[in-house]
């Protein structure tokens, strides 16, 4: 994998997020991360992002009003929801793949490797 591309984790529990970080570097990924939408957007705005993982709940806004906001600046990168709640995922067309937490980080990666 590059090391020139970046993965944007938008997830609010610090130990899925670093569990995360850790598997993305150890693929060759730069990774940021943000803990909540408000960050993600901040995130977006002064960074180059590839791909987005994402949590649907977040502490702020839900995953459903981020990605309505993401849809409205443009944004155009893959999202990659990871949540224990997709049955909360509205229909929306930037999300790319879903995963259903727990999941399996071999899924993960294949998503990933794909997209990015």
């Amino acid at each position: 994998m590059n090391s020139d591309k970046c993965v944007l984790v938008v997830e609010d529990d610090p130990d899925i997020s670093n569990i995360l970080v850790e598997v993305f570097a150890e693929f060759g990924f730069n990774t940021i991360t943000a803990d909540n939408a408000a960050k993600a957007l901040e995130q977006i705005k002064t960074q180059k992002i590839d791909l987005m993982t994402l949590d649907l709940r977040l502490p702020d806004k839900s995953g459903n009003e981020f990605l309505q906001e993401l849809a409205r600046i443009s944004f155009a990168k893959p999202i990659v929801v990871i949540s224990a709640n997709l049955e909360n995922l509205k229909p929306n067309a930037l999300v790319t793949a879903t995963l259903l937490k727990p999941f399996d980080m071999d899924n993960l990666l294949d998503i990933i490797e794909y997209y990015a």
